[in-house]
């Protein structure tokens, strides 16, 4: 298993930088035209701790990706409780 640490290191940080890029991962930096330091000390950081990144990302799309199910089984649940007074 650590043989392929580097190998999911480097596709996450390629991701994190990605999606920095696309917009969808709200981070600006400062727009350098020959070095991007900050993208490469964010994909450093990112290879370095990529479980949590990807623990962080996966929880998010649970998030996003909720489906009506999901909600209305929470809601039934809270229904079926009597309500004290």
């Amino acid at each position: 298993m650590y043989i392929f640490y580097p190998i999911f290191a480097t596709g996450t940080a390629i991701v994190a930088v990605t999606l920095i890029q696309s917009g969808i991962l709200l981070i600006e930096f400062v727009d350098f035209e020959d070095t991007p330091y900050a993208q490469i000390s964010f994909a450093f950081f990112v290879g370095f701790g990529f479980n949590r990144f990807v623990n962080k990302l996966n929880a998010l799309s649970k998030d996003i990706f909720k489906t009506n199910q999901q909600q209305s089984n929470h809601t039934e649940t809270k229904e079926k409780q009597p309500e004290s007074k």
